[in-house]
C-alpha cells in the first residue's frame, strides 16, 4: 500500500507514494473554482475533516515557505512534517525559527552548509530541482546555436548575471563566428532552443544546482556553470558533463569552450545519460524515502522535535508560530484590503502586531500598482500609534509615505529626523541589534526597498553570522559596518536630495547626490534600479545648461550606471534624454550616437524588434 502524502503543492507523482494536495479537498462552496496555492489560507483543523478515512496522510509536505502560506497549526498533525525550502536566501530571518516545527528539512548545499553551522538540527541537503523527462529531452534537432540562455533579466535579482550577459554579446560581435540566442522564451519553445543549443549559459542565484542545469542536460546541451558554484559538483563531474567558466575571465572560457567541437560533443552525451536519475520525481522520491527510513530507525511514527543525530529538539513553540505567522504576512503579495485584514487579526498578538506593521506598510506601498494611500494612511496611523517602535522605524515609514504621497515638505523632516536618529546612535553610523526585529528582508523582490533590503539582511548574517534564534554581534565595533546600517543611511540621503531637487534647492541635491555616490558609499549599489543615479544624471544636465559645465561628470555617470546595469531599458531612456540635452546645449552628437549604436547590439540579442526599430530611429534622427 502506498503511503500517503499531504502537499501544499502539486507534485509530480512518486512511485511507493499517493500524492494529494491541499487543494484536493476543497471547502464545500468553493469546489468548482481553481486552486491555487499562493492562496490557500486554511488551517489544518479546516482541511484534515475533508479527508476521507482511507485517505489520511501519513505524511505532511510543505513546499517553500517563502512563497506559501503554511497552516498555522502546522504542530497539530500527528504524522512525519517535511520542509523542503527552495529560495532560502530570501527568508532567512524566520527559517532558523520556523524549522523545528518540522521533523525533516531539505534545502540545497549552499543552504545545508549555512545551517548546519548555524545550529540548525534537523537540516538535511536535498537537491530540490530537477526535469521532467516528457518535457525535456533530446527531440534530435540540428544544433545551430551555440549558446544560448532563455531567463528572466530582472536586473534587481540578477546583475552581476546580467553583466555577465552583456559581456557575451560584445564577445560574440568582436570573434564574430558564434550564433547565441539571448530572448527569454517559457514553455514549448524553450524546449526547442535548449534542443538546438550546443551549450547553455547558467548562473545561479545561490551558487546552487538549478533547474537549468538539469534541463540543459536532459535535451543533450551543454551546462555552463559559474566557478563558484557549490552544489553541481555534487552530483556530476566538472569537464565530463557541464563547464564551469571563471567571471574574471569570462571572454577567454567562452573561446576556449567553442573552438572544443568534440569535446561539447561528449559531454554533451556523457551528461544526457547521467541525468537519467534526476527527473524532479526521483528527487523527491529519495527524499520521501529517507525521511520513512530515518522515522523507521527511530521508532516512531512522528518524529517530531528529533534532530539529525537523534537528539531531541525543544523548539519555542511560541517563537516559531511568530515565525510562521510573519511569513503568512509578509511572505505572500497583499492588495491593500487583504492587508488590513491581516494587520487586524495581526494585533491580537501585541508583540507579533507590533513588529510587522511598518513592514506591512512598506511593502504595500512599495508593490500595490494603484497606492491606494488612503488606506495606506490608516496603516501609517497604526504605525505611529505604537509605542514600541524605535524613532528610526517611525521616521522611516513616514518619509517613505510622505514620498509616495509627493509631499515634499515632510520628507524633508523625515529624512532630516532619520538621518539624525542614525548619527545619534549608541556606535557611529550603526543602529541597535533590535532594528532587525522591524526592517524585514521582505519576500517581495520588486524594484524597489524591498529588494535593498534583502539583500543587505543576507549580508549581514553571512558577515558577522547568524546563530537559531537571532542575529549575533558581540561588540560594538562588529556593528559598525552593518549593511543595514548603511542602506538606511543611503535611502534617507537619498530621499533628502530628492525632496530638495522637488523643492528647487537642486544645487544642494546635487551636492548630496554627489557625495552619496563618490564617496565609496557602498549601499550605493544595494539601490535595486541605481534610481540615484537617474536623478544624478538630471541635476548634472541642468549644471551643464546653467553652467556650460560637467559634460565629463555625465559621461563618467552614464559609463558607471551602464556598467553596472546594462540590461536596464528604463535606465537606457534615462540616459539618451540626457544625452539629448547635451547635445543640444553643445551640438556635439558624438556621446549621444555611441550609447545608441552600443544600446542597439544589445537591444538586437535580448529584445524585440520594436525596441531595436526604436532605437534605430533615434539613431537615424541623429544623422538627420
Amino acid at each position: 500500500m502506498p503511503i500517503k502524502v499531504l502537499a501544499n503543492l502539486h507534485l509530480p507523482i512518486v512511485e511507493g507514494y499517493k500524492l494529494r494536495t491541499f487543494g484536493d479537498y476543497p471547502e464545500e462552496s468553493k469546489k468548482l473554482q481553481p486552486w491555487r496555492a499562493e492562496f490557500e489560507r486554511r488551517s489544518l483543523v479546516n482541511i484534515l475533516p475533508l479527508i476521507p478515512k482511507d485517505e489520511k496522510p501519513d505524511i505532511l509536505l510543505i513546499s517553500s515557505p517563502e512563497y506559501l502560506p503554511i497552516p498555522v497549526d502546522i504542530g497539530s498533525f500527528s504524522g512525519i512534517k517535511i520542509l523542503l525550502i527552495t529560495d532560502w536566501n530570501v527568508c532567512l530571518k524566520f527559517l532558523p525559527n520556523l524549522m523545528p516545527l518540522f521533523d525533516f528539512c531539505f534545502t540545497d548545499w549552499p543552504g545545508f552548509q549555512l545551517f548546519k553551522k548555524s545550529g540548525i538540527k534537523n537540516i538535511y541537503h536535498g537537491p530540490l530541482f530537477g526535469h521532467d523527462p516528457e518535457a525535456f529531452k533530446n527531440q534530435g534537432l540540428n544544433r545551430d546555436i551555440d549558446i544560448s540562455f532563455c531567463g528572466n533579466l530582472n536586473g534587481s535579482l540578477h546583475s552581476e548575471r546580467n553583466r555577465l550577459l552583456a559581456r557575451m554579446v560584445k564577445w560574440n560581435k568582436t570573434q564574430q563566428k558564434s550564433t547565441i540566442h539571448l530572448h527569454g522564451v517559457f514553455g514549448e519553445e524553450y524546449q526547442n532552443i535548449l534542443n538546438r543549443s550546443q551549450m547553455v549559459f547558467n548562473y545561479s542565484i545561490r551558487g546552487e544546482a538549478n533547474m537549468r542545469l538539469f534541463e540543459s542536460m536532459a535535451t543533450g546541451s551543454v551546462p555552463l556553470i559559474e566557478s563558484s558554484n557549490q552544489e553541481a559538483g555534487i552530483f556530476f563531474q566538472e569537464g565530463k558533463h557541464y563547464l564551469k567558466y571563471k567571471i574574471e575571465t569570462f571572454e577567454n572560457c567562452l573561446d576556449d569552450f567553442i573552438n572544443e567541437p568534440k569535446k561539447i560533443s561528449s559531454i554533451a552525451l556523457a551528461a544526457q545519460d547521467a541525468v537519467k536519475n534526476h527527473t524532479k520525481s526521483k528527487q523527491l522520491q529519495r527524499i520521501l524515502n529517507s525521511c520513512c527510513e530515518m522515522a523507521a530507525g527511530r521508532k516512531i511514527l512522528s518524529p517530531m522535535s528529533f534532530g539529525s543525530s537523534g537528539e531531541k529538539i525543544n523548539p519555542d513553540f511560541a517563537a516559531s508560530t511568530k515565525s510562521l505567522m510573519k511569513l503568512r504576512i509578509l511572505g505572500l503579495g497583499y492588495t491593500l484590503s487583504d492587508a488590513l485584514v491581516e494587520i487586524q487579526a495581526t494585533s491580537q498578538n501585541q508583540e507579533l502586531y507590533q513588529e510587522t506593521i511598518s513592514a506591512i506598510l512598506i511593502n504595500l506601498l512599495e508593490n500595490n500598482p494603484n497606492r491606494n494611500l488612503n488606506a495606506a494612511e490608516n496603516m501609517l496611523f497604526l504605525v505611529l500609534k505604537s509605542k514600541f517602535l524605535p524613532d528610526i522605524v517611525l521616521n522611516f515609514s513616514q518619509m517613505y509615505f510622505y514620498r509616495m504621497k509627493k509631499d515634499w515638505e515632510r520628507v524633508l523632516t523625515f529624512t532630516n529626523k532619520g538621518l539624525s536618529s542614525i548619527s545619534g546612535s549608541s556606535s557611529s553610523s550603526s543602529l541597535p541589534q533590535s532594528l532587525y526585529q522591524y526592517f524585514y528582508p521582505p519576500i517581495f523582490l520588486g524594484d524597489g526597498l524591498t529588494s535593498d533590503l534583502n539583500r543587505a539582511f543576507q549580508k549581514d548574517l553571512f558577515q558577522i553570522g547568524f546563530i537559531q534564534n537571532n542575529i549575533s554581534i558581540k561588540n560594538s565595533s562588529e556593528k559598525k559596518g552593518l549593511e543595514l546600517t548603511q542602506l538606511l543611511l543611503a535611502h534617507f540621503t537619498f530621499a533628502k536630495a530628492q525632496a530638495l531637487e522637488k523643492l528647487g534647492s537642486w544645487e544642494e541635491s546635487l551636492e548630496i547626490l554627489n557625495d552619496l555616490i563618490s564617496h565609496s558609499n557602498p549601499s550605493i549599489h544595494s539601490f535595486a534600479s541605481l534610481k540615484p543615479y537617474s536623478l544624478l544624471l538630471k541635476l548634472l544636465v541642468k549644471k551643464l545648461q546653467s553652467e556650460n559645465f560637467g559634460i565629463d561628470q555625465i559621461q563618467k555617470t552614464i559609463e558607471t550606471w551602464f556598467a553596472y546595469s546594462p540590461l536596464d531599458t528604463e535606465a537606457w531612456t534615462e540616459m539618451y534624454h540626457a544625452l539629448m540635452q547635451v547635445t543640444e546645449c553643445t551640438g556635439d552628437k558624438t556621446l549621444c550616437k555611441n550609447f545608441l549604436e552600443e544600446t542597439l547590439i544589445l537591444a538586437k540579442a535580448f529584445y524585440s524588434e520594436t525596441q531595436v526599430n526604436a532605437i534605430k530611429t533615434m539613431l537615424n534622427g541623429l544623422k538627420g
